[in-house]
């Protein structure tokens, strides 16, 4: 999504924002094939994004196995990839509990909370290609999980009306979708009473700051400090036209260097209010906001990584701009 593609090379936004009058399923298919290309890349041994995570699961091998044959719970093993920040905010609500993962990409969050005590996980992704390898990790792995082909605004029909005990989101998923309403009300439709949901993402405001996109940004001295001015350059607010990029490269073209083919993708903002107003109009509950001064990936040159594994802007802006937010919510018991 856009706010990784610091980390690519040649990526350029295209002209405008207005696309002509593309229709949502014209996006959507542009954005399918770009994601079903970029899994290709995201699974070779030189892209350590995810080659890391991998590993970590491959080494839980034997965690996972254990577990599942005694039929006990276990605390969070090594071989599971979710943050510290996740596992805090959701673990409790996920042992013994089954687990829907939306837009799931292929799999390895999905796979690792299997290791964090679910009894029962399920992946969502419209992208073919990547259901099909998670599928494949599944197996490779043994660890037992269910993926589903399916756009996330059909996710209850994909699921034949199944409900699960929590629902959760993961960094990079919402900025693809259009309609921020129709996302919440599939959460809803696929969360059982009194079910947990939760996300974890870029923070819109974030996603509105200027970036190596931006005219003439990188150009801009930096401060007294050594930061990066915070400019608003993109929508904060949902907005009917999308943000358009064309870029050969995924984020984890610094390893491969190789370029795609499917280059254009539609993307939208969603502000704060406008994500948790959805989740209240469609019967959650808000339990918990956070906003986060850390982030998963490198947005500027200026960001400063963390013994952690997480970036932040340097020390004299970081009150400036919060960097991820999440929400934990809860529908209500009938």
């Amino acid at each position: 999504y856009r706010a990784l593609r610091r980390d690519e090379v040649g990526g350029q936004r295209a002209s405008g924002v207005n696309v002509g009058g593309e229709s949502w399923e014209q996006m959507r298919l542009a954005n399918q094939r770009n994601w079903d290309e970029r899994v290709e890349h995201h699974v070779k041994p030189c892209a350590t994004f995810y080659a890391d995570c991998l590993k970590k699961i491959r080494e839980g091998k034997q965690v996972f196995s254990n577990r599942i044959s005694k039929g006990t719970s276990s605390q969070s093993c090594s071989g599971s990839c979710i943050t510290a920040v996740d596992r805090e905010a959701l673990g409790q609500y996920v042992k013994g509990k089954s687990l829907l993962h939306l837009q799931c990409h292929f799999g390895l969050d999905t796979l690792s909370w299997i290791g964090e005590g679910a009894s029962e996980v399920v992946g969502l992704d419209f992208s073919r290609t990547a259901i099909e390898k998670a599928r494949n990790f599944s197996a490779e792995l043994k660890i037992p999980a269910e993926f589903v082909i399916s756009d996330v605004y059909n996710a209850e029909k994909a699921l034949c009306g199944r409900k699960f005990d929590v629902v959760f989101t993961g960094v990079g998923a919402i900025c693809w979708l259009p309609d921020i309403k129709a996302w919440a009300k599939q959460v809803s439709k696929v969360l059982a009473d009194g079910g947990i949901f939760y996300i974890r993402d870029g923070h819109p405001m974030l996603n509105a700051l200027a970036d190596d996109d931006t005219p003439g940004y990188n150009d801009r001295k930096l401060d007294e400090n050594g930061g990066q001015d915070l400019l608003l350059a993109y929508p904060y607010f949902e907005t009917k036209s999308p943000l358009v990029f064309d870029s050969g490269y995924t984020y984890t073209a610094m390893e491969s260097n190789e370029r795609l083919h499917n280059t254009r993708t539609y993307e939208w903002n969603h502000s704060l209010f406008e994500i948790i107003q959805a989740l209240i109009d469609a019967g959650l509950t808000i339990r918990k906001v956070e906003e986060h001064k850390v982030l998963d990936w490198k947005f500027m040159e200026s960001m400063v990584k963390g013994d952690d594994g997480f970036y932040r802007l340097p020390e004299h802006q970081r009150n400036r701009c919060a960097l991820m937010f999440s929400i934990t919510a809860q529908k209500k018991s009938v």
